[in-house]
């Protein structure tokens, strides 16, 4: 135990205050990721996030969105590697749409926004 004097004449001594020991964090080391960060995936690759985010948009990796974080799937991310991906339909990606369009209803001019001029 530290002693500190209060007054060098007193005599009298309070123990020192010890520094509170860090709470024990839970061990996650052990839990297998499913999903990454866009900076993780880009890094797992071995490319930089701007070069990463066409193969996003271009359907070649998976990701969620989960509020405000993009999680980009581990699975996708070996499939690609592996040379296993399709594309998917995802941001950019409506190739399923484009053959559909005699299915999709007539466009109504009286549900379009107003036009400013």
């Amino acid at each position: 135990m530290i002693t500190i004097p209060l007054n060098t004449n007193s005599g009298i001594r309070i123990p020192a205050r010890q520094p509170d020991p860090k709470p024990e964090r839970k061990r996650t080391e052990n839990i297998e990721r499913i999903g990454v960060s866009i900076q993780e995936a880009a890094k797992m690759l071995g490319i930089s996030k701007p070069h990463f985010y066409p193969l996003i948009r271009e359907g070649k990796v998976r990701t969620v969105h989960i509020g405000k974080r993009v999680v980009v799937s581990v699975q996708s991310l070996r499939d690609f590697v592996d040379g296993k991906t399709e594309p998917h339909n995802s941001v950019g990606n409506n190739d399923e749409l484009q053959g559909r369009k005699d299915e999709l209803p007539p466009h109504d001019p009286a549900c379009s926004p107003p036009t400013i001029r």
